[in-house]
This record gives C-alpha cells, sequence and structure tokens, in this order.
C-alpha cells in the first residue's frame, strides 16, 4: 500500500528525527505521500466554528438564552485555550454581551478583543 522501493537510499541521507517521514517522502515525489500532502493542503484548521451568520456575535444570544451551553463551553474553552478561565454573559447598553475571564488577567475581557 505504501512502498518505499527506490526511496530507500534517499530517506537514509535525508530523513531527520524532527521531520514526518511522509512529508519527507512527499518532497522526494513519492506518489502515495504526494497524494497525502496534496489532501492535507486543503485543511487550515483543526477548529471548525460553526455559527448562523458566521460571526462569533451571532453566538451571543444563543449562549444568553441557554445557560446549559454556557456551563458546557465553560468546561471546554480551557482545552482550547489555556489563558482564558472562563466565559460569561453580562449586558451593556441593555444588551447581553459575552466576556472572558483569563488567568493572571485582573479584568474580563470582551469579546471583539478575544
Amino acid at each position: 500500500m505504501f512502498p518505499l522501493e527506490g526511496f530507500s537510499q534517499a530517506l537514509e541521507k535525508i530523513l531527520r528525527p524532527e521531520v514526518g517521514l511522509v512529508s519527507t517522502l512527499a518532497q522526494l515525489q513519492h506518489p502515495q505521500a504526494r497524494r497525502l500532502w496534496d489532501i492535507t493542503q486543503w485543511i487550515y484548521s483543526n477548529v471548525f466554528i460553526d455559527t448562523l451568520d458566521g460571526t462569533p456575535e451571532s453566538a451571543i444570544p444563543f449562549y444568553h438564552q441557554h445557560p446549559d451551553y454556557l456551563a458546557a463551553l465553560n468546561q471546554e474553552i480551557r482545552r482550547f485555550d489555556l489563558g482564558i478561565s472562563g466565559v460569561h454573559m453580562t449586558e451593556a447598553q441593555g444588551q447581553p454581551t459575552v466576556v472572558f475571564d483569563h488567568d493572571g488577567l485582573d479584568n474580563a475581557m470582551l469579546l471583539r478583543f478575544e
């Protein structure tokens, strides 16, 4: 499925411990490695954000109306950004607003500054 015939000598010369085998083989134009490389070029992030209108602000009404989801977000957010200690809702000018608490910061950060 992933033959190395014709690539062994080149690998012995250029393969480095900090570089992946597939990446090295792709540079050597190995057909299967090159195909994997081409496919992965379409991936630009492993974090996917799904909102109705594509803006972070569109999530504010949802979290305001569903505090159980806000609680779940607070459990997960620490896995994404170690500096964020929590997310909570507040009101600004009569509108719900999301603010982020950070480890080591005295003041909460508004969504637009995140």
